[in-house]
């Protein structure tokens, strides 16, 4: 699949939360009990020439970027 975008059809938001802010039915089952006390997440949102929308999310640990 090649993804097709220009600038003006993609967004993103990165947010600082406690580890106990998230939403346990977007996680792995588990993964919260492993995550730090705090958490950055990342979203990304990419709508390409078709009008489809493509949504990429992801956590990372706020002092290491693991």
């Amino acid at each position: 699949m090649q993804l097709v975008t220009v600038k003006e059809e993609w967004s993103y938001e990165s947010v600082t939360l406690e580890r106990e802010e998230l939403d346990e039915a977007t996680l792995p089952e588990g993964a919260k009990k492993q995550l730090p006390k705090l958490v950055m997440t990342h979203l990304y949102l990419y709508v390409d020439n078709q009008d489809n929308e493509y949504v990429l999310y992801f956590l990372t640990d706020v002092t290491s970027q693991q």
